[in-house]
């Protein structure tokens, strides 16, 4: 087992990441929590596959279980979806020396997080994540919250997990398209922080060559230790994303643009993010900040992984417009894009949202 120590000033938690982990967690839940009660929020993808092994591990260790199952998909991240959490927390009875588990991908996490830092005003989460994407990004660092019609993510807090298990087997029951989906953050890291992963993606030749892990090469589980750990020293660095944290939405300003153009249906979140990667890039190139042979090679790893370079419907200026006027890295008339001058060198530059906006209408996404 790989355990990556995350200590903050105010919270201290482990990542845990091991083949069938959750066979055990159990009994590692039951060393950071002293309730009796143990709540598993799950979705309708999830559920059959992995919360009775969850619900096992934890009557095993002692506590009495409850599992709720939403339905799998963006619009559950709700407020509508946390006060039918909050009404089946307390049917439960639980207190705020319980758990509240959250086994799932990015929408559980975050979803289930929400609800557990405001129910009681804080009973302690532990993050499971199953897909990908959660278990590299969206279960670490403490973001959690839900959607409004506005927009993505603008309801939230920051609410540290107890522990988080990652089980790198939980990706052999995605489908191809979840786990490129996934694959989409742990570009977004080579291309911010590491030319050596941003290398072994360009070497592996498809989802089967990076999951084998027959042989010594570097495989899955180094990829997930590998963010996990960028994700660790910039949550320690930059605790409420105000600094260098915010370099993690490289890719994400214009994505969650598109998400919320698609009613969170047409494109998934990694196929968001990686059009918006690349209109990053095309971005930085109009500033002359970005050299135009790094904007291909990061075209050529997503066209491999079958993410999008480019959207399939075109997005209004009016919802670009829209978008950065809610996007939380903005103040007042300037926003903080994401840009990349070179394979592992991110960069927060700060421009005039109507610059941008300017910029975005003489490019072809």
């Amino acid at each position: 087992m790989r355990t990556i120590r995350v200590a903050t000033k105010e919270k201290t938690y482990d990542i845990n990441i091991a083949q069938n982990i959750l066979d055990h967690c159990g009994l590692f839940i039951k060393t950071v929590v002293t309730g009796t009660k143990a709540v598993i929020v799950t979705d309708t993808n999830v559920a059959p596959l992995y919360a009775p092994t969850v619900e096992t591990t934890l009557a095993n260790a002692g506590f009495l279980t409850k599992t709720v199952v939403v339905p799998a998909g963006e619009a559950s991240k709700s407020l509508d979806m946390a006060q039918h959490l909050y009404d089946e927390f307390l049917d439960f009875q639980i207190n705020r020396n319980d758990v509240i588990v959250a086994l799932g991908g990015g929408v559980v996490g975050d979803l289930t997080g929400f609800a557990a830092a405001t129910i009681l005003r804080g009973v302690p989460v532990v993050q499971i994540p199953t897909t990908l994407l959660a278990q590299v990004d969206s279960s670490i660092g403490a973001k959690v919250g839900v959607d409004l019609p506005q927009g993505k993510n603008l309801v939230g807090t920051f609410f540290d997990p107890a522990m988080v298990f990652t089980d790198p087997t939980c990706l052999t029951t995605l489908s191809d398209s979840v786990f490129y989906d996934g694959l989409a953050e742990v570009i977004k890291y080579a291309m911010l922080f590491d030319e050596s992963l941003f290398v072994h993606l360009e070497a592996f030749k498809d989802r089967t060559d990076l999951m084998d892990g027959t042989d010594d090469r570097f495989y899955i589980e180094d990829v997930i230790i590998s963010c996990c750990l960028h994700k660790q020293r910039l949550v320690i660095q930059d605790p409420y994303d105000t600094g260098d944290r915010m370099l993690l939405n490289f890719g994400h300003t214009l994505g969650h643009i598109y998400e919320k153009a698609g009613n969170y249906q047409t494109w998934t979140h990694g196929q968001a993010i990686s059009a918006g990667m690349m209109a990053a890039m095309q971005i930085g190139e109009k500033l002359g900040l970005t050299p135009h042979d790094l904007t291909k090679r990061l075209e050529q790893v997503l066209t491999k992984f079958h993410l999008p370079i480019t959207l399939s419907k075109p997005i209004s200026i009016n919802d670009f417009d829209k978008g950065l006027k809610t996007d939380k890295k903005g103040a007042g008339d300037t926003i903080r894009f994401i840009l990349c001058k070179n394979i592992g060198d991110g960069l927060i530059h700060e421009m005039k949202k109507t610059e941008l906006l300017q910029i975005i209408q003489s490019i072809k996404f």
